[in-house]
């Protein structure tokens, strides 16, 4: 009877057997994902060194180019260009190859860090006049700094402009946008401050501006934000 109360008091501990199926998906699932890593950097590497072969098997030329952005005017002096190795298929025809072709020349027009010189792009060479760079249909017009109501903002060559116009003693309702999306095409500076532009405009944008001067409308330049529509 004691033995009975005794062993009905004691709790039973169940016996299990340790399951293996689940920590064998586990470890499968890991080798797999690890293996699939591995094949990813195996391409990227395999790919890289397949590119690099490629890149020295390609013939290519020493050009020159300038080592930071240089606006028109500047004249090349040795620290400001570099040599640097192009493929030849992507070499411009007119492309400079010896420093000694750049030192010492004017640009024409402005040039982009790292970009290679043409020989375009200095004062003197065929296609390097104001002329040849014009939008078809346009011509230039230099427009004074006096001729604004405000100081012209911090332009750059291929910025665009719109014109606004206001005649004094008319209701300001009346002030409105007489040209719009006009090119910047050149700077005339003085002192760090532009004192004249040089617009790429239509005939008709060109009468808009004269009727505006002759009948003494004043002026206000506005930058247009990048990528606007002109």
């Amino acid at each position: 009877m004691r033995g009975n109360a005794k062993a009905q008091g004691t709790p039973r501990i169940p016996h299990t057997t340790p399951g293996w199926e689940e920590p064998g998906r586990r470890r499968a699932l890991f080798y797999g994902v690890a293996a699939l890593l591995l094949a990813f950097l195996a391409a990227g590497l395999t790919y890289l060194y397949l590119e690099q072969i490629r890149e020295q098997a390609m013939p290519g030329r020493e050009a020159v180019a300038v080592a930071s952005d240089l606006r028109p005017g500047a004249v090349i002096e040795p620290g400001m260009v570099m040599q640097v190795a192009v493929p030849e298929a992507a070499l411009p025809a007119d492309a400079i190859t010896d420093p000694a072709q750049a030192l010492g020349r004017a640009l024409a027009q402005p040039v982009a860090e790292r970009q290679i010189l043409r020989l375009a792009d200095f004062v003197g060479e065929r296609g390097s006049s104001l002329s040849a760079r014009l939008p078809e249909g346009h011509w230039a017009v230099v427009i004074p700094q006096g001729w604004f109501v405000a100081p012209l903002p911090q332009l750059q060559e291929g910025d665009r402009l719109d014109l606004l116009a206001y005649q004094s003693g008319r209701p300001i309702e009346d002030a409105g946008v007489i040209v719009r999306g006009v090119e910047v095409i050149g700077l005339g500076m003085n002192e760090g401050q532009a004192r004249e532009l040089t617009l790429a405009v239509t005939m008709e944008q060109a009468i808009a501006i004269l009727y505006g001067r002759a009948n003494q409308f004043s002026l206000l330049p506005l930058l247009r934000p990048e990528g606007a529509q002109p």
